[in-house]
């Protein structure tokens, strides 16, 4: 008979994966949703916008929405390597179960079963085929560099710019009241990744030591990076 030990479960929390990949798609769903109104604020405030300037804010905030649509498509891209990482995992346990489930029958024969299996032969094991662990490829996209002349550096050679500073201001005020209801992203999906490499990637067999765990704390005490930091595209109008 065939040797089905080594057909133990696969240690993989299905719930903190799924809190992981619920966190990354919210974010992506949160800077997808507030493409309308930066595209809104960034129309509101070149309607009498003029000069080189001008020129430089429109390539800035074509710029920040396609780094945000580019954001959203990498934190979708990793949710899915989280669900794939699950259905493997899920995939795997089935395949060890069917195995367990059968060495278990093997073992609880009868009397009468074992002579049987004298005359006729022992049942065949099932075959467990163990398929390989998922493969990822990498996530791109850097961000784009933007324009961002000096205070009072003039027109740069495109003349004279001019604007109407309430268009301005209403540009200001909207793209950093949608960044700031991003600043929270940031640390959150930092903890639910940390979550997923101590309950998930280590194995249920470290979880509980304390320097992994110290690790995950300081971790999450590092102050992150703003999703909206790709949004703030900001030019400063010279008017003459």
């Amino acid at each position: 008979m065939a040797d089905l030990h080594g057909n133990d479960p696969v240690k993989f929390d299905n719930g903190t994966a799924d809190a992981l990949s619920t966190a990354l798609n919210g974010a992506a769903e949160s800077i997808e949703g507030q493409a309308g109104s930066r595209q809104s604020y960034v129309t509101t405030a070149t309607q009498e916008f003029r000069g080189h300037f001008s020129e430089l804010f429109a390539q800035n905030a074509s710029t920040a929405a396609s780094d945000g649509s580019t954001i959203a498509a990498n934190l979708r891209t990793v949710a899915g390597w989280v669900d794939k990482m699950k259905a493997a995992a899920e995939r795997e346990n089935a395949r060890r179960k069917e195995a367990r489930d059968w060495e278990a029958e093997y073992a609880d024969r009868n009397f009468f079963e074992w002579v049987h299996d004298k005359v006729a032969g022992a049942p065949v094991p099932p075959t467990v085929h163990h398929e390989d662990a998922p493969t990822f490829d990498q996530a791109t996209g850097p961000s784009t560099p933007r324009q961002t002349p000096n205070p009072g550096s003039g027109g740069g050679g495109g003349g004279t710019s001019s604007a109407k500073p309430a268009d301005l201001r209403s540009f200001a005020t909207g793209s950093s009241t949608l960044n700031q209801s991003l600043d929270g992203k940031p640390a959150g999906l930092r903890g639910k990744l940390i979550d997923f490499r101590v309950e998930v990637l280590l194995g249920a067999h470290r979880r509980d030591e304390p320097g992994e765990r110290l690790r995950a704390v300081d971790h999450r005490q590092r102050p992150g990076r703003h999703l909206g930091e790709h949004h703030r595209r900001r030019v400063r109008c010279c008017r003459r």
